[in-house]
């Protein structure tokens, strides 16, 4: 079993259990599909479901994160601003602090994707 196959088959088994049976196919060109009789709504259905729900955690945890850093440094966001700082820097501040939060995120969370995926 190749392994695009078992990769492929892999994500269906997570959306839709039992999907694991499915078979590749070739059509008249040679191209690889999935064989449409396994395939029906209701996997669509659940993609379409789980990635906004995804995307709304993830962006409500990345509300989170900004908001308690900003009420942690409203001190000095004030301090900023009564020397003359615009608003434009303070924003600038307070969203360059946010991009490294998240991009440190991100790399924790692709390199423990990494680990699991080789682990499993």
């Amino acid at each position: 079993m190749t392994t695009i196959r078992r990769f492929v088959l892999r994500v269906l088994s997570f959306f839709r259990p039992g999907a694991a049976e499915a078979e590749l196919s070739r059509d008249a060109r040679g191209f690889r599909w999935l064989d449409n009789s396994r395939m029906d709504f209701t996997l669509g259905a659940r993609m379409l479901a789980k990635y906004p729900a995804l995307s709304l955690i993830g962006g409500a945890g990345i509300y989170a994160m900004m908001s308690f850093t900003v009420s942690q440094r409203r001190k000095e966001i004030g301090i900023r601003a009564a020397m003359g700082a615009d608003a434009g820097q303070l924003l600038r501040s307070i969203f360059t602090r946010a991009a490294l939060q998240l991009a440190a995120g991100i790399v924790v969370g692709t390199v423990l994707a990494l680990m699991i995926d080789r682990a499993s």
